[in-house]
């Protein structure tokens, strides 16, 4: 290979990697806190709406989907799907502080870490606690109906590059399949990572319980004001790794939370709440409630208009061990690469 054409391919592959933008978000060594902002809607099929169970008509949600009218209490059932997207504010590690956010002046301006979400609703538990209920989440059953998702996962992430710096995201404006747009095609390359509810894996033999779970805690029964307290519960693994995947190797992490879904309730006897205090813990040594992402937050009615009917803020917690090499230095490792495969071919 000659000089001109390395030349060549390391400005195509330089171009390439200030593209992807690996740094409009940074995560430090040991944990993280990931600040999100989220909004979304109910949906049901229109063929499950009823008089006792009433939507907004068709047209109102995508495809053969309703929005579930909101201003009727206990208007929750098997089956509904609650859509969504979130956008990070920040990003801080323990002793380390804020190491990015929104206003990110390194990378240009107003950053994007964005991403879109999907669940259904399993089972609702009725007056766990006085008159909160539990709903019960995870991935769907039926393809995802605005088409994001695969099959299996529950979220998707993606970060912004360059030619995005300078672009804010906005999540209470325009239309729903607009906001996802913005959330999700972003340019080429901007895929970060999708995300799954772990199985529960060999508990009954003593293997390890890494159990995922997406929980809802709420007095669904007040129409309009029915998520003024609620809270949201989540523990993810990663799934599939996007090119513009940042955080390194992680360590699974022992959710305190995890007793909402298992732990000292019957049916999880792998996993005990002294376990979940734990902290962090190796997936691969006892029977631990371990998983790649954790995260609760407060839901509310969303106050500030647009497309969403609810509004989140959910904090999520990840544990990176190794950091992620930046792209310049995985540039420079192919560019020797380059050159030594041209220096064998002149030898030769």
């Amino acid at each position: 290979m000659n000089t001109k054409r390395l030349c060549q391919l390391a400005v195509g592959a330089a171009l390439a990697a200030s593209s992807l933008g690996a740094q409009a978000i940074v995560f430090g060594t040991g944990l993280n806190d990931i600040e999100l902002i989220n909004r979304e809607n109910q949906y049901r099929l229109g063929t499950n709406c009823t008089e006792v169970n009433p939507c907004l008509g068709a047209g109102s949600g995508p495809g053969a989907y309703q929005l579930v009218d909101p201003t009727v209490g206990d208007n929750v059932i098997a089956g509904d799907l609650f859509i969504g997207v979130f956008a990070s504010r920040a990003v801080s590690a323990a002793g380390q502080g804020t190491l990015w956010n929104e206003d990110n002046v390194q990378a240009g301006g107003v950053d994007t870490f964005t991403g879109y979400f999907a669940q259904e609703v399993k089972d609702i538990a009725n007056d766990v606690s006085g008159t909160i209920d539990r709903i019960l989440l995870g991935s769907l059953s039926v393809a995802d109906p605005f088409g994001i998702l695969l099959a299996g996962e529950v979220a998707r992430a993606y970060i912004d590059n360059a030619g995005l710096d300078n672009t804010a995201y906005i999540l209470d404006s325009g239309t729903v399949a607009g906001v996802i747009g913005q959330m999700t095609s972003v340019l080429p390359n901007a895929f970060w990572a999708s995300l799954q509810v772990g199985a529960t894996v060999g508990t009954a033999a003593g293997g390890v319980d890494n159990d995922g779970y997406l929980t809802s805690q709420l007095d669904i029964s007040t129409p309009g004001s029915q998520l003024t307290n609620g809270t949201f519960f989540t523990a993810w693994e990663l799934a599939l790794l996007g090119p513009a995947y940042n955080a390194g190797t992680l360590l699974g992490i022992n959710d305190p939370n995890e007793n909402i879904k298992g732990g000292d309730q019957a049916g999880d006897p792998g996993t005990t709440v002294a376990q979940n205090l734990l902290g962090f813990c190796p997936e691969a040594v006892g029977s631990y409630a371990c998983n790649d992402i954790v995260g609760n937050g407060q839901l509310t009615v969303n106050q500030s208009g647009g497309p969403f009917v609810f509004a989140s803020e959910d904090p999520l917690q990840l544990f990176q061990t190794v950091p992620e090499p930046g792209s310049l230095a995985l540039l420079g490792a192919a560019l020797l690469g380059l050159g030594a495969a041209g220096r064998r071919r002149r030898l030769s």
